[in-house]
């Protein structure tokens, strides 16, 4: 989950949605600039945090019972939420998994935590395979993942409130780099602009929880369920370059 601490409560927006964003966020790229198979491409962007259950048995709160951040769960919980992840992608497609796959291996790259690399192991290997089976070549992978990672970071950059996290995230494809600012009357600019269309309108969903602390997992469970949902518009214009 994506949590913000509000002055009465929290706001709450699911990595699922978060993760449709990103797809949304794709959808209009200029033709020419596509690769493929865009479809699956679009596919993948929209179920990249499919491993995130609100309903699974996740620790969601604190030792205070306040809500936790996907950026402060544990990371043998991060971990296994990757592997379910994967799981929920294969089932779906060869191209999502291998897709799927790469963004695990950047989220863990280089931890120094032998169960990380133990497991990361694991899953290039088997991502080998499937790419054997679509007879796909790396550097294909790669032009695929890069707006996949461009688009998980736009969104992220979206939803998430600002922090030394989001000041440190970078948005390059296709040799470019992108800088997306958000303005004061609400709405964002990008530059370059890499869309068909001159203006673009997304939405996301966010959840209101009027209670700072939980007493444990079900009641927060109920809570979220029950919490209404508010529909964020987000108008995108080109910026300045």
């Amino acid at each position: 989950m994506i949590c913000q601490r509000l002055e009465q409560g929290w706001e709450v927006i699911t990595q699922r949605n978060h993760a449709l964003l990103s797809a949304e966020m794709l959808a209009d790229w200029k033709f020419e600039k596509r690769p493929q198979p865009w479809a699956q491409l679009l596919n993948a962007c929209a179920q990249h945090d499919h491993g995130w259950m609100e309903e699974h048995l996740d620790p969601l709160l604190d030792e205070a019972g306040r809500p936790l951040d996907f950026l402060s769960l544990p990371f043998e919980v991060t971990l296994e939420i990757a592997k379910r992840n994967l799981r929920n992608a294969e089932a779906q497609s060869r191209w999502c998994a291998i897709l799927v796959s790469r963004h695990i291996e950047y989220l863990f790259r280089g931890k120094d935590d032998e169960q990380a690399n133990e497991a990361l192991a694991e899953i290039v290997s088997q991502r080998d395979a499937w790419m054997a089976d679509l007879h796909l070549h790396p550097s294909r992978m790669e032009e695929l993942y890069e707006l996949l990672c461009w688009a998980d970071t736009f969104s992220l950059l979206v939803c998430c409130p600002p922090s030394d996290f989001t000041r440190s995230l970078e948005m390059k494809a296709q040799g470019v780099s992108y800088q997306a600012r958000p303005e004061q009357d609400g709405a964002w600019t990008l530059a370059p602009w890499p869309y068909r269309r001159e203006a673009l309108e997304f939405t996301y969903e966010t959840r209101f929880l009027s209670r700072e602390r939980f007493l444990d997992l079900e009641e927060f469970r109920q809570a979220l369920r029950a919490a209404p949902v508010s529909q964020r518009a987000v108008t995108l214009r080109p910026g300045r370059e």
